[in-house]
């Protein structure tokens, strides 16, 4: 054991987060029977609540509390007798290359921009009320014959999600002041615990977290409408639309990455780092924010809304038989991409680049369901051995075929070519259409020759500051067909005692799903894609699994 080690990091403080909020909901509605076969109901919802805050320490990065002139100087790389030494460009003062990048002590304001939980320039949580929010809603019902076996229905109502923020608050209690995380590089236990080895932590820029200050509550205006009808045999159909619109939804964004065209030299000489002269400096002198790596910031500007179609046909439990089938027709467009919050990406054109279909929503979705109480056996032969081995047996399951989830695809190159001279990222340039159609060369099973894409579609981004034209999401997954089945037999033993036995199988027929494809499309030089797995499948869903249980009521 030699004692050396590439990094040391500590943290100065524990980070505690005690949540703490209060909410207030009040309500009105009413009835009115307008007509015979007209019912009305409306109302209004009150909402008022308080943003989530720590009582512990916390703090935020503020875009408009931070001063360019205020930021710490950082050690430059430089090159002194043929030797790489980090410098400060004003004093001269030379380290160890390890330096580069970290603050220069006595300079400017290490924690320019950060508002702390102490501030009391800031709301308690480190965001504004935002008053009492009116939330109304009406529906009505109109039986359209008179005969109760046809109805009409609609509704609208505007609802609020106060449930934001909460998970940011281990990231607060996370940021400087409230944590510092400094660092040795590159050193030995002997200078760990020599004395002044404090002087040799490596204050670097570091990562931080931020959210808007007024933050208007994300609101849903929600909408339906459809026909409902009485088929007899117990059964009813229902044709509803069904649609949102959604805005100030909870967006993350980081407002620091690195510019493009920061690392093309030609361009921005200033960034060339001296010590490689055919590479620009590292990230830390190229982020607008000088002083500080990716600052993500939390804001209330997302937008989404989905459209439906829906179609159910339900058999209420008659005669040992009871069955549903539900078909939706949907699709979701939203801002930002999948996500907890979603990510939205301001270096690229708006909606060209953030707006597409919502990952998540599937365009078809059908469902069957059903649970029948088999005939006793016994009625075809009586005795106590088939009354007790043939009665008593009940069937049920579900069978799903559902489209895939949407998703988008992502390039690169064997050569590693920068094409934007930035962190803001590239997508593949598409055209036609980019699913494999027809043969034996679209499965995309492991192992197999075909592809689930149509690889001729995709091709190799064109040059100097082509990122691609694919949108966020722009095809969608395999479908998925399962069924599950359960079958239950209940024994009598006495009195009120029972034994259930529980056979239980899922994805029955061992159906092959996939859920995960190989999305990156490779290039070489000459513009041909040599991912061989490209379009492969790379995870499925689970295959068949059963289970029995034996259960005792007494």
């Amino acid at each position: 054991m030699l004692g050396t080690f590439r990094d040391y990091t500590e943290i100065d403080a524990f980070s505690e987060v005690v949540g703490k909020r209060y909410i207030n909901e009040f309500y009105g509605q009413d009835t009115w029977k307008a007509a015979r076969r007209l019912t009305v109901d409306y109302g209004v919802r009150f909402l008022w609540y308080t943003p989530w805050y720590s009582s512990q320490p916390a703090a935020v990065f503020a875009p408009d509390r931070y001063d360019p002139a205020k930021a710490p100087r950082l050690y430059q790389p430089a090159v002194v007798n043929g030797v790489n030494v980090a410098l400060d460009p004003v004093t001269q003062q030379m380290l160890p290359n390890v330096y580069v990048g970290s603050f220069v002590p006595g300079t400017g304001h290490r924690y320019n921009g950060m508002v702390s939980s102490s501030d009391t320039n800031y709301p308690k949580g480190f965001r504004d009320n935002q008053g009492i929010e009116p939330e109304p809603r009406a529906g009505i019902a109109w039986d359209l014959a008179g005969d109760g076996k046809t109805a009409i229905h609609a509704s609208a109502g505007l609802y609020h999600n106060p449930h934001v923020n909460a998970n940011g608050m281990d990231a607060m209690a996370r940021n400087p002041p409230a944590q510092n995380t400094p660092s040795i590089f590159y050193g030995t236990m002997d200078t760990l615990l020599s004395s002044g080895a404090q002087g040799a932590f490596s204050n670097r820029p570091s990562s931080v977290f931020g959210i808007e200050r007024d933050a208007k509550t994300p609101e849903s205006f929600n909408y339906s409408a459809g026909i409902q009808r009485e088929l007899g045999w117990g059964t009813v159909l229902d044709v509803t639309y069904a649609g949102y619109q959604l805005k100030h939804a909870e967006m993350s964004t980081n407002i620091n990455v690195v510019p493009d065209e920061a690392r093309f030299l030609d361009i921005h000489p200033e960034n060339r780092n001296p010590q490689n002269a055919s590479s620009a400096k590292p990230n830390e002198f190229l982020r607008p924010y000088s002083g500080y790596q990716d600052i993500t910031i939390r804001s209330h500007f997302g937008t989404a809304h989905y459209n439906s179609l829906q179609v159910q046909l339900n058999r209420r439990y008659t005669n040992g038989l009871q069955f549903a089938v539900a078909y939706t027709l949907a699709k979701t467009i939203s801002l930002g991409s999948n996500g907890d919050p979603p990510s939205y990406i301001p270096n690229r054109p708006g909606d060209a680049w953030n707006v597409s279909p919502y990952e998540s929503t599937q365009l078809h979705n059908l469902v069957v369901n059903y649970t029948w109480d088999v005939p006793n056996g016994s009625k075809l032969w009586d005795n106590w051995f088939t009354r007790g081995a043939l009665d008593g047996w009940q069937l049920s399951g579900d069978t799903a075929v559902v489209s895939g989830d949407w998703s988008g695809a992502s390039t690169s190159t064997t050569d590693n070519v920068d094409f934007t001279g930035g962190d803001a990222g590239t997508r593949p340039r598409i055209s036609g259409d980019v699913l494999c159609s027809g043969g034996d060369n679209c499965d995309p099973t492991p192992g197999n020759p075909g592809s689930y894409f149509n690889i001729s579609a995709f091709s190799r981004l064109t040059g100097r500051g082509d990122y691609g034209n694919a949108p966020r999401s722009f095809f969608r997954l395999p479908k998925i067909v399962n069924s599950n089945i359960s079958f239950f037999k209940n024994f009598a033993v006495g009195g009120a005692k029972r034994i259930q036995f529980r056979w239980e199988m899922y994805n029955v027929f061992n159906q092959v799903n996939w859920s995960v494809l190989n999305t990156n499309a490779q290039f070489n030089p000459a513009g041909e894609q040599v991912n061989a797995n490209f379009g492969k499948a790379t995870q499925a869903r689970d295959p068949r699994i059963m289970q029995a249980a034996i259960r005792f009521t007494f």
